[in-house]
């Protein structure tokens, strides 16, 4: 060890640690070459020796800034030493070294010993001092100034810039100037004028093929990605549309400096064309996938079991979607969540992650991060002034948007909103709203930041989505909910009174990784619903209205249940939305058909019909039947979304119904003019929806549902409107009593009562055929059964039509499973 000699620069020290003296000799004469001036450069072989002269340099009043220790050495370990320096001296900068491949120690060294970096051997001269000027810059006076070294190390993970010397990088660095933008803002239109290029520091952009933000978006870039440059070569007009898709930092480098730069520095031009002819080639055959995703989660939960809903989401995200899917926990530890992660410490690489936000890779990133079996990696944010979340969560939401699907940050909400959760939504696709129905105070206690969300931040209010945990089907929903979002930005999550144990609590286990918790099967219904929703996943079904040709939903919904085809949400029009709605209650083909059969014969009675003064049959005796079928049921109890479609006669629109008494909803999009009496509801006069949507496939994609299976009941075709042709009998062989028979027949067909229903049907479905035609666009699967040879009123047949649906649905399942796996691409 070197005598002390205190100067202006002995209050300043870099220990270094080798058992290989060689090693020493290099790092100490690198860094004497750099710091020398600035600062004192020791050195010892071991660790015990280190801590020795630790306690020498507190004694005489100085400070070690940064120690460099190899792994492998006699006695203590490397990762072991850091632990203990950053327990005895936490102001200290810390760089391990690692001479074998593997990430054992210096993960660990990460987890506990609060780790800046660490360096395999043979290291690279260049970064290792650039980490070292990186770490000693703000505390140092160094000839170079830090923000120039942050650039620096920007550039260098630049492909276009990788190789460059590092005066040429340093440069370009003096050349480059900030420049920021907000989320969804246009940074240049295609033909603009070429006048930049850009590099970017934080956050990101779509590289969109056109002017418009709908048209197709080519790529999107995140950090270290550069665009631009192409046309400040060529000098062409801009050839793509570039906006924000985050809050986005941007190195700008002008026209005017880069011809000054490749003046200087030819190798840029070489490096840059190489550059150029392989990004043509990914532009010519990349079209951009699913968009990685940011999913801000405001949990007002207060019970810890109940908090760990947002890991089960994140689970079922994973098998739903096939996607990568982080979870950014912030506020205080979770003592559930911890042993549920079998973690000691909820600090695991935060504050390691947050320093080296610029420069982490994905291999150290999937590492360091803590996961279960289920693939889905975890991270904890530091204290909330530790810094401030609010000063690095766009270049943290950059860094996890990079490498994950999914990223979904949550917020334990108990107070109000701070800035740092305000940024975070602002940089969010989805705003999930936890919340959970108890007494009523507490309900609307739960909606005062839901309130100031609705009342302060519209925009961010259209990114909502709400999910309502219920003990129980009796808990109301309050008014107040629905005046504040959309019936279908509403998800229930529906508990059985003793569910929530079973949702949460793991079996014991003595592995480190946990195994997924078990289930009730309404539970895990509902969570994969949820989950398929927030993952762009989620499957629609359609039932369109057709009399008793509707019956051929049964087969096709067997064929769905049989294929395990996921249906987050039923959507039908009269007869569809009656087999539908029993269907969700969970009714088997057999007994809707019994259903059907018996009310059937109710309907049809003489008991029933009535002189047509509004309609044929009595309002009083179609009211009790369907209310005999459906009881007070309510539409949000069901297990499943409902929606379905009817007429207003007085406005003469299309009325949505998606809540309220199922049995209400049913009569009114059922009301066949002339047979069935208008229903009365919220100041309209409703009837059957075949009227204006016979198959509201619209309805569901204009609420997201991403695909929509849309099954089509109405033939183009009426045949049974034909009369029949008869065989004309000869005078001499027809009897009176047989030209009797044919005439009452003719009479029958004529003036029957049959005629009627059926004149009054095809009439709403030659408009219904017109209006399916032009909504097709919306179906992304169309199901149409041939049902030519069956009548409106074929209830007799009615297990033949079914049998038809489920032939139909069995020749329709691998295009249903192909459409569905291009989602999760």
């Amino acid at each position: 060890m070197s005598e002390f000699v205190f100067s202006n620069r002995n209050k300043y020290y870099i220990l270094c640690v080798d058992d290989d003296q060689s090693v020493l000799n290099q790092l100490v004469t690198q860094l004497e070459e750099a710091f020398g001036d600035l600062c004192l450069i020791e050195s010892a072989e071991s660790a015990e020796e280190a801590l020795s002269l630790f306690e020498e340099i507190s004694v005489a009043r100085g400070s070690v800034l940064l120690v460099i220790s190899d792994q492998v050495m006699p006695g203590m370990k490397g990762d072991r030493f850091l632990e203990l320096i950053n327990t005895r001296y936490p102001g200290t900068h810390k760089i391990l070294l690692t001479g074998y491949a593997g990430l054992e120690s210096a993960m660990y060294a990460i987890n506990y010993a609060d780790l800046d970096k660490y360096i395999e051997k043979p290291w690279d001269k260049e970064e290792f001092l650039a980490t070292v000027q990186r770490l000693l810059g703000p505390i140092l006076e160094t000839r170079i100034p830090e923000g120039v070294f942050r650039m620096r190390e920007a550039l260098q993970n630049v492909l276009m810039f990788r190789d460059l010397p590092l005066t040429a990088i340093d440069l370009i660095a003096e050349k480059l100037q900030l420049v920021q933008f907000p989320k969804d803002t246009f940074i240049f239109s295609i033909d603009d004028p070429a006048d930049c290029m850009f590099i970017i520091k934080s956050g990101e952009v779509k590289v969109i093929a056109g002017v418009d933000e709908n048209d197709e978006v080519l790529a999107y870039l995140g950090r270290g990605s550069y665009f631009g440059e192409m046309a400040l070569l060529t000098g062409e007009p801009r050839s793509a549309t570039i906006m924000t898709s985050l809050d986005t930092e941007l190195f700008m480098l002008t026209k005017r400096d880069f011809e000054y730069l490749l003046a200087q520095h030819p190798s840029i031009a070489v490096a840059l064309s190489h550059v150029l002819s392989q990004r043509l080639r990914d532009i010519s055959i990349k079209k951009a996938g699913r968009q990685n995703k940011i999913i801000c989660v405001l949990n007002t939960i207060v019970q810890s079991r109940e908090k760990t809903l947002v890991v089960d989401i994140a689970r079922r995200l994973v098998k739903e979607t096939n996607g990568k899917v982080v979870v950014l926990e912030s506020g205080g530890e979770s003592p559930e969540l911890l042993t549920l992660l079998n973690l000691k410490s909820k600090h695991t690489a935060s504050h390691w992650v947050v320093e080296n936000i610029d420069k982490i890779h994905e291999q150290e990133l999937m590492q360091i991060l803590p996961g279960d079996m289920d693939g889905v990696k975890f991270f904890f944010l530091p204290e909330a002034d530790q810094p401030p979340l609010v000063t690095y969560i766009i270049q943290l939401l950059s860094l996890f948007k990079e490498f994950f699907n999914f990223v979904l940050i949550n917020f334990s909400l108990t107070t109000s909103l701070d800035p740092g959760m305000i940024k975070t939504m602002e940089q969010a696709s989805t705003i999930l709203y936890v919340m959970k129905l108890s007494a009523e105070d507490d309900s609307e206690k739960s909606l005062e930041c839901l309130k100031i969300l609705h009342r302060e931040y519209a925009a961010l209010m259209k990114k909502v989505e709400i999910v309502v945990v219920r003990d129980t089907l009796q808990q109301a929903v309050p008014e107040s909910l629905y005046a504040l979002i959309e019936r279908h930005h509403l998800h229930y999550l529906r508990l059985a009174q003793d569910a929530m144990p079973a949702l949460f609590i793991k079996e014991p286990t003595a592995m480190a990784l946990v195994s997924s918790p078990k289930r009730s099967p309404q539970i895990t219904q509902d969570v994969s619903r949820i989950a398929r929703r927030l993952g762009n996943v989620s499957v629609g079904l359609v039932l369109g209205g057709g009399g008793a040709r509707a019956f051929a939903h049964l087969g096709i919904l067997k064929v769905l249940r049989e294929e395990k085809i996921p249906i987050d949400i039923i959507a039908g029009t009269s007869m569809g939305a009656f087999i539908g709605a029993l269907h969700i209650m969970g009714k088997s083909v057999d007994e809707i058909l019994d259903i059907s059969y018996e009310h059937w014969k109710k309907v049809s009675s003489p008991v029933s019909w009535t002189l047509p003064r509004i309609a044929f049959i009595k309002g009083k005796r179609i009211q009790h039947i369907v209310h005999e079928i459906f009881g007070d049921l309510l539409i949000e109890d069901l297990p499943l979304p409902f929606f379905c479609v009817a007429g207003d006669l007085v406005s003469g629109q299309e009325v949505v119904i998606g809540q309220g008494k199922l049995y209400e909803a049913i009569l009114a999009t059922g009301a066949l003019p002339g047979f069935f009496a208008p229903v009365s509801f919220k100041n309209m006069y409703l009837v059957d929806g075949g009227v204006v949507n016979n198959v509201p496939g619209d309805v569901l994609k204009k609420q997201g549902i991403d695909m929509v299976i849309a099954v089509d009941v109405t033939p183009e075709r009426e045949v049974y409107l034909v009369p029949p042709i008869e065989q004309e009998t000869s005078a001499g062989t027809a009897n009176l009593f047989q030209k009797l028979i044919r005439y009452a027949k003719q009479l029958k067909f004529r003036y029957g009562s049959i005629l009627l229903p059926r004149i009054i049907m095809r009439v709403m479905a030659m408009e219904g055929l017109e209006i399916t035609r032009n909504k097709s666009r919306y179906f992304d699967i169309h199901i149409k059964p041939n049902l030519e040879n069956f009548d409106l009123f074929d209830f007799k047949r009615l297990p033949q039509i079914v049998e038809i649906g489920e032939q139909t649905g069995q020749q329709q399942i691998s295009k249903i499973r192909d459409t569905i796996h291009a989602l999760k691409r």
